[in-house]
């Protein structure tokens, strides 16, 4: 997390897909590299299907959401990657 002016800022979520040729046991070497990271979390981690097993929510820190999301764009071991949409219940 990251710090203006006493306000604390959470970390910024995005939405990752990695390649199909990422070995799942390489597949937090992949995303260690991220600029900014807080962490990793798989999003299906006991999946049997491997189109889901390869997806990941990366926490970065705000300040570096831009560089982050461009360096994992570049990443041949990685499928896609975007920001998470923000949502919010609206009675």
């Amino acid at each position: 997390m990251s710090t203006l002016q006493g306000i604390t800022q959470a970390a910024v979520r995005l939405n990752v897909k990695l390649a199909p040729e990422v070995e799942p046991q390489r597949s937090k070497d992949v995303l260690s590299s991220t600029p900014g990271l807080v962490s990793v979390i798989q999003t299906f981690p006991d999946e049997a299907d491997e189109e889901l097993s390869r997806l990941f929510v990366v926490e970065v820190d705000p300040s570096d959401l831009a560089v982050a999301l461009r360096k994992l764009k570049e990443n041949p071991g990685v499928e896609y990657a975007e920001q998470t949409a923000s949502r919010k219940l609206i009675w």
